[in-house]
């Protein structure tokens, strides 16, 4: 069984934004993404935890409301995040390559759409859905096309879906 390393992160490193929701560690501890309206509005930022500077990364893509944590992929270069541009909490996702600033939609369904994990090659995304049609199920997108396609199809809600190591298996809690 793989172990993971710990990460030790210096807690004034988020101190030091004045306010802060929905915070997300890359994969190698170094960097955190969050959501912060110091600017106005609703914003994603990334804060380097050494430095403890932080920069606004999502430009105008950032819709009103943000009750979803971005999600970084493995590589540490893109984010993936929740707009809800009506406030509505139906949330289309989106890639934003940190370096470039390009943002990449993924078609994803109708619905809440709350993005769980990168695959441990890059290739896929977990996330979950739920419609006025269905209850919240585990959907995967290709993150190189944008496809997406239904892995449940419970009554009773879905939660999350992670990557076992080897990347061939997603573990998911539901209820029976």
């Amino acid at each position: 069984m793989a172990e993971k390393s710990q990460i030790l992160i210096d807690p004034s490193a988020l101190a030091a934004v004045s306010s802060f929701k929905c915070v997300s560690l890359d994969h190698d501890g170094h960097r955190a993404a969050y959501y912060s309206d110091k600017s106005g509005k609703n914003e994603l930022y990334v804060i380097d935890l050494k430095t403890k500077k932080s920069r606004i990364v999502s430009g105008n893509e950032q819709g009103r409301t943000t009750l979803v944590p971005p999600v970084w992929t493995r590589d540490g270069k893109t984010l993936i995040f929740g707009r809800d541009d009506n406030g509505n909490e139906q949330y289309e996702l989106l890639q934003l390559e940190l370096e470039s600033g390009s943002v990449k939609t993924i078609n994803t369904p109708e619905g809440q759409n709350w993005p769980i994990e990168v695959s441990p090659d890059g290739q896929w995304l977990t996330f979950n859905n739920v419609s006025k049609q269905s209850q919240m199920n585990l959907w995967i997108a290709s993150l190189e096309t944008g496809e997406c396609r239904q892995l449940t199809k419970f009554d009773k809600p879905v939660h999350g879906g992670w990557w076992h190591p080897s990347g061939e298996w997603i573990v998911f809690p539901a209820n029976d």
